[in-house]
């Protein structure tokens, strides 16, 4: 089954920020234009190291966090390609 559209976006949800001053990276997930689900990559950062494009900047881990969020990005998009693939349904639940 084809679908319009598919995109995953990396965010920080800063309405969530511990009193450590540092708030959850959160994944976007959208399919086509009204389906959308957010899940966490389970990082925590002080929004000051984080950038719009998705990316941790100046930060002394930024190099590992930012492998581990595109490895966390290459799963979803990889469970979206495996279900497109196979013809299945595509769904938040199924990826």
């Amino acid at each position: 089954m084809k679908t319009a559209s598919f995109g995953v976006k990396l965010f920080l949800k800063t309405g969530r920020t511990k009193e450590d001053g540092t708030a959850p990276i959160y994944a976007r997930i959208r399919i086509d234009r009204d389906s959308k689900m957010e899940i966490t990559a389970n990082k925590w950062i002080p929004p000051i190291f984080w950038n719009d494009k998705g990316k941790v900047i100046k930060h002394p881990d930024a190099k590992q966090i930012n492998k581990h969020l595109e490895a966390f990005v290459s799963k979803i998009n990889n469970a979206y390609s495996q279900l497109y693939i196979a013809q299945q349904e595509i769904t938040l639940e199924a990826i």
